[in-house]
């Protein structure tokens, strides 16, 4: 693709990602740019969508908004298109439905929290709001605080105390990504850290987990944290 890009860059703004195009031009020239483009690629063997209605290839006015890349752009505003932002919320009532079959206060504290703030496991980043960061909708972000707030109530879960919200997230992720504490850096727990978080997840005494030898404590701390980022990773699968 490096030639075909190359080319691209040239004739109009032109980005990328995999096998992701997005082309940016005058009306008057979308059409021919388009043929161009399914020409060059059939060159080298790859084929476009033909772009019928409900098609992925498509011409559209940046006007009226275009999707890319499970945001949605428009030349005021950078949000999170439609379908990404119905994944986001419905990962969010998945913990809800699970806390009636499991009912434990910390158990499904730390399952919300970890869908909302995300973490970072073996130096990478793990969840949603890592995705759209580049989101400037703050708008979007409040109403899923609110989401969140009524899923809770609803599972009469206020008792427990309250959730973390998408805002601060974005706002850790922008401006304080380095030294942030509210986002869980599970490289850097310590043995009691890990205690904790294993007695949460699985409802058990904190007392009970401190007989554990560390090599166990360890083991199933990252058992739970690879099930977890597996769930984060899920959320995230069908955004692109």
């Amino acid at each position: 693709m490096s030639p075909i890009d190359i080319e691209a860059h040239e004739k109009y703004e032109y980005y990328r990602y995999v096998d992701d195009i997005l082309i940016i031009c005058r009306t008057e020239n979308a059409q021919a740019n388009l043929r161009f483009m399914i020409r060059r690629l059939a060159k080298i063997g790859l084929t476009c969508h033909e772009p019928t209605p409900g098609s992925k290839t498509k011409i559209e006015t940046l006007s009226t908004g275009v999707d890319y890349l499970g945001y949605h752009l428009t030349p005021a505003k950078v949000s999170i298109r439609k379908s990404s932002y119905r994944n986001i919320m419905e990962a969010l009532v998945s913990v809800t439905t699970a806390a009636k079959y499991k009912p434990s206060d910390r158990r499904q504290m730390r399952r919300l929290n970890l869908k909302i703030t995300g973490c970072f496991v073996n130096g990478k980043r793990y969840g949603a709001m890592f995705y759209f960061s580049m989101t400037d909708d703050i708008g979007q972000l409040k109403r899923l605080d609110r989401f969140v707030d009524r899923l809770w109530k609803k599972a009469d879960f206020t008792k427990y105390g309250k959730a973390k919200t998408f805002v601060k997230t974005f706002h850790e992720i922008k401006y304080n990504l380095a030294t942030t504490k509210y986002i869980p850096r599970f490289d850097d727990y310590t043995v009691d850290q890990m205690m904790q978080f294993i007695a949460d997840l699985e409802a058990r005494d904190i007392d009970e987990i401190k007989n554990w030898t560390e090599e166990k404590v360890r083991k199933t701390f990252k058992k739970h944290v690879k099930r977890e980022i597996s769930d984060l990773q899920k959320d995230m699968s069908p955004m692109s």
